[in-house]
């Protein structure tokens, strides 16, 4: 208030020249104080007044959300086509645009807008004599729709008729008739399925929008209309206000419930009985939950049940039977798969179609448009109730049974397309029916269910979880499958081979001792068998736990073991596998020129012969492994820029994948560690945000702790010392100490140079003691030269000269042993500064320009700008 009289005052021009319009009076309040002068003003009227227009529309009693694009749609159909038909499933909120619609359009019809709800009409014949008697004029003639158009002949209005579907053919005539006969008289039907009359225009209304993500504060929540209906709803049953804690729960319940509106009603008015959490809980029995609509809404408003029998009921029996048996179908599906599962003699092949198109039409399945093929599905809430009847039917299982057999043999090709499709055909695919393999696995896997039909359903659905990197879900569904063998079976089948390879491959990284004796068990096996394919598979997941270990010989054995399987394999992709395992026993034993001969051998095989089975055989994408070691190899050996470059095009290609586990290992060995490497800090910062957002997908896996080690290194390259040992020593104390493919003892050398910068020198010397030891115990040299350097930096922090210079000296012949140029000029900047600051200035000139000499590239770089800037001081 005091805003706006502000405003008023200043347009007034009040206070000036002593002149005021408005004040305060106490005990009134504000009061306008200037003098009044009355003009003589001439009201011209019109020479008739103008009628009221008559309406008998309902008024609409509460705010209408989101449905403002579809109410002004509506309104600009009405304006120009002489028929329109609102059509969706009940409760969906076609009323409440048709009412909103006519309300604003009702002052342009001169004899109104008449509004029929055709609800309560059982018998279908009363229906134009129910519209006449509405608009006043009761007809006695025996033909009745004629008689009712020729009173409707000169009239200028819109005619509304509500939920037209269990009267439909009547409707449809009565519409049409009207159009054809009454030229002014335009027509507004709502039904659950179009009327199929002449002229008629359908427009399908769709749900209300509902939150795709449940990761959302109250504010983000109340964008979406779905969302505010419930929450003005609950708040008309008590003082309900949406928290941060709450948007979540209710973003779900919206996003279940499909975005109708009359099931987001009748769950909010349950909120004051069983908070939000109750009715997310309860959402499974949404029949017996969603009860308690309004008294005087229509019967079939009342309950979510009653909705859904009165659509149900008007339902010829084969269609009906249909829907029931689609129940047991999740998401989309096509018509091989309705076919499939429904067909019989009651319902033949051939008609499946038109039933399909009859629910189609009754909304009570949607139809959309994948690529070239339909697609159909039912609504959450559809499928919920059909299913019920289902169960009821005693068709249950016999469904289930058909259903899990489409599914093991539509997902049967799942591995071997992902060497065949692109990533994003492959998604299209087989992503899509997760769900079905999931609905198909619990039915075989129960107690009424079928043993083998689960074993097989497994197996199946093992491409399909490593492919979307569901490790977890793909180890419990796999222990429960091997938990169904036979004792037979269990010792040298080929399913309980392959089931222990999956094992194997969804207990990688997690640091658990049971992942290697799946491997020995797949080993076992496929020697038993003579099967080359799994041996290779078995010996690179034994070969990957060596290197977790850090039992660097065990690792280099099998990877030799797995290079002379190769050689007779007919797959040429496995040849290039096996340089790129023995390139990485030689970059973690620290022989860099030996790593990257190989690795660069096999990156240039690997991209003639890029495929995405390995993927799914290897569990990552070996292309782009292959280049994410390379990356960093190519930093050591002095070649930043091409490092740089390598690093961001397996990034790339990575990400071409679309398989999330491929992204965070490129993200956690290559990119993270080479932004921070060439000082990137802003880039690392991004690319360790993304791995933290990717390590969603597999939270037993190791990428959040990558994610943290990254980010206390990247705390510490900023001076934030304390922050990068507090989070670095969390994190490292749940790692497996020495663990090379979470770089362990990398990650201690960062603390330990944190914490002597902190001031820790006790504890700092211990850690880097800790880290060098465990290193040269286990023959990590990869970074042993950067550790040595790092216990120089601690030396000198505490101010002991003799050893730091000691410790520098020490890196640099590592470093040059190794080739490592990168690391040597590193140990050459720190020996520099040291030597300057004891006045030994020529020595330290020296020692910079003999490292800085081997370097053709990165000149740019943040290493080499700091030397370079060094001996500038030093001349």
């Amino acid at each position: 208030m005091r805003v706006h009289i502000a405003a008023l005052r200043k347009a007034l021009g009040d206070g000036q020249d002593g002149q005021h319009f408005i004040v305060n009076i106490p005990g009134r309040g504000y009061s306008f104080a200037a003098s009044v002068s009355r003009l003589p003003v001439e009201l011209e009227l019109p020479p008739e007044a103008t009628a009221v227009v008559p309406n008998n529309l309902p008024l609409l009693l509460t705010e209408v959300f989101g449905r403002e694009r579809w109410i002004a749609v509506v309104a600009s159909d009405l304006m120009l086509r002489r028929f329109i038909t609102l059509v969706g499933p009940g409760g969906i909120g076609k009323t409440t645009v048709a009412l909103a619609a006519a309300t604003t359009l009702s002052s342009s019809y001169r004899d109104g807008v008449c509004f029929l709800d055709l609800a309560p009409i059982a018998d279908p014949t009363l229906v134009p004599n129910t519209l006449a008697s509405i608009l006043g004029s009761p007809v006695s003639s025996g033909d009745t729709t004629s008689a009712l158009v020729a009173m409707l002949r000169q009239k200028a209005m819109l005619l509304i008729l509500d939920n037209c579907e269990h009267v439909v053919e009547v409707a449809a005539k009565l519409a049409e008739e009207i159009c054809k006969g009454a030229p002014l008289v335009n027509v507004l039907a709502t039904s659950r399925e179009p009327l199929r009359a002449r002229g008629e225009h359908v427009r399908r209304i769709p749900p209300l929008e509902a939150p795709a993500s449940s990761d959302l504060t109250a504010e983000q929540a109340l964008a979406f209309p779905a969302v505010q209906l419930f929450v003005d709803h609950a708040a008309a049953f008590g003082s309900f206000v949406l928290s941060d804690d709450d948007a979540p729960v209710v973003s779900e319940i919206c996003r279940r419930l499909d975005g109708i509106a009359l099931a987001i009603e009748l769950a909010a008015g349950r909120v004051d009985k069983f908070g939000v959490h109750g009715i997310a809980a309860r959402l499974d029995d949404r029949f017996r939950l969603l009860t308690g609509g309004y008294r005087t809404a229509p019967a079939h408003h009342q309950t979510l049940d009653a909705t859904f029998d009165w659509s149900f009921e008007l339902l010829a029996e084969a269609p009906r039977t249909l829907l029931r048996r689609l129940s047991v179908l999740a998401g989309e599906f096509d018509m091989d798969a309705a076919v499939a599962i429904a067909e019989d003699s009651l319902i033949p092949a051939p008609a499946i179609a038109e039933h399909l198109a009859a629910l189609v039409s009754a909304s009570l399945v949607t139809a959309s448009l994948v690529g070239e093929e339909a697609a159909y599905r039912l609504l959450e809430s559809t499928r919920a109730y059909a299913r019920k009847q289902l169960v009821d039917s005693g068709e249950f299982y016999r469904v289930a049974e058909r259903h899990a057999t489409y599914f093991r043999d539509m997902l049967l090709p799942a591995e071997v397309g992902a060497d065949t499709h692109s990533a994003s055909a492959w998604h299209r695919i087989y992503s899509r029916q997760i769900e079905n393999l999931r609905i198909a696995l619990d039915w075989a896997s129960s107690e009424n269910g079928n043993r083998q039909l689960a074993i097989d359903l497994t197996i199946t659905g093992i491409p399909i979880w490593l492919r979307l990197s569901l490790n977890e879900e793909c180890r419990q569904r796999v222990e429960a499958a091997v938990d169904l063998l036979d004792p037979p079976e269990y010792q040298s089948s080929r399913q309980a081979m392959q089931l222990f390879a999956a094992l194997g491959n969804s207990l990688s990284y997690r640091f658990d001792s049971r992942s290697n004796k799946a491997w020995a068990r797949v080993l076992e096996i496929a020697r038993a068998l003579g099967d080359s394919d799994y041996k290779m598979r078995a010996i690179r997941g034994l070969w990957t736990n060596a290197l977790g270990d850090g039992d660097i010989p065990l690792a280099d054995k099998l990877a030799i073991e797995f290079t002379g399987i190769a050689r007779t394999s007919p797959d040429p992709a496995d040849v290039p596998l096996g340089e790129r395992l023995t390139g990485m026993v030689f970059y973690y034993r620290g022989d860099f020129r030996a790593a990257r001969a190989l690795l660069e051998r096999a990156m240039a095989a690997q991209e003639k012969l890029e495929t995405g089975r390995h993927l799914l055989r290897y569990r990552l994408n070996q292309h782009t492994v292959t280049g994410t070691v390379l990356a960093k190899v190519l930093w050591f050996v002095g070649c930043p820029d091409r490092a740089w470059d390598m690093a961001e095009s397996a990034l790339t290609r990575a990400k071409e994948t679309q398989h999330a586990l491929t992204i965070m290992d490129a993200l956690a060995y290559s990119s993270c560690h080479l932004a921070l490497l060439l000082d990137k800090l802003d880039t690392a910062d991004d690319y360790i945000k993304e791995l933290v957002d990717q390590a969603v997908c597999d939270p037993e896996g190791p990428w959040d702790l990558f994610g943290r080690c990254w980010r206390g290194v990247l705390l510490s390259r900023k001076a934030d010392y304390l922050g990068a040992a507090q989070l670095l020593s969390d994190a490292l104390q749940k790692m497996p100490p020495g663990n090379f493919l979470l770089p362990y003892n990398y990650f201690l050398g960062e603390l330990a140079f944190a914490l002597g910068q902190s001031g820790e020198d006790l504890r700092s010397k211990a850690t880097i003691a800790q880290a060098i030891e465990s290193s040269a115990s286990r023959e990590e040299r990869w970074c042993m030269a950067e550790l040595v350097r790092l216990r120089g930096e601690i030396f000198a922090i505490a101010g002991d000269t003799t050893a730091a210079e000691t410790e520098f000296q020490r890196a640099m012949a590592l470093s040059q042993e190794q080739r490592a140029d990168s690391w040597a000029l590193r140990a050459a900047t720190s020996l520099a500064r040291l030597l300057m600051r004891h006045a030994r200035r020529a020595e330290a000139l020296e020692v910079l320009q003999r490292a800085m000499s081997r370097f053709s590239e990165g000149l740019g770089t943040q290493d080499y700008q700091a030397a370079n800037q060094l001996v500038q001081e030093l001349r």
